[in-house]
């Protein structure tokens, strides 16, 4: 997105206004769009039993665990995640089922609330 960006800034730096009209809405406005998306059909739930995940708009991946089933939960968050609040999940459960969840808001604090729902059960 960085790139897209200066590509965007270097496009404007002539007199040619169009060009980077263009570049905006045709790269980076579909890139946006896209992620924005992602965001919002998204759902991560925790329950007192299940840790469940579903994600995509028009096909649907649904992943659900029991809690005691959850090996681990690793948070990814690159510089620009930590600075606003953005993050990836990666979850492992027993029987090597592993599945990514990227851009969600406040990883750190999905991943407590899992802590404490697990530390609730056992």
């Amino acid at each position: 997105m960085f790139l897209l960006s200066i590509l965007y800034l270097w496009a404007l730096r002539g007199s040619d206004i169009e060009n980077g009209f263009l570049i905006f809405v045709v790269v980076i406005l579909p890139c946006c769009l896209g992620t924005y998306l992602k965001i919002i059909t998204d759902v991560m739930a925790i329950t007192n039993k299940r840790l469940i995940l579903k994600t995509g708009l028009i096909s649907r991946n649904t992943f659900e665990l029991q809690l005691s089933q959850v090996e681990t939960i690793r948070v990814k968050q690159s510089v620009f995640g930590r600075l606003l609040g953005y993050g990836t999940i990666v979850v492992r459960g027993t029987g090597s089922s592993v599945d990514k969840v990227s851009f969600i808001s406040n990883p750190i604090d999905f991943r407590n609330a899992f802590l404490n729902a697990s530390d609730k059960m056992n």
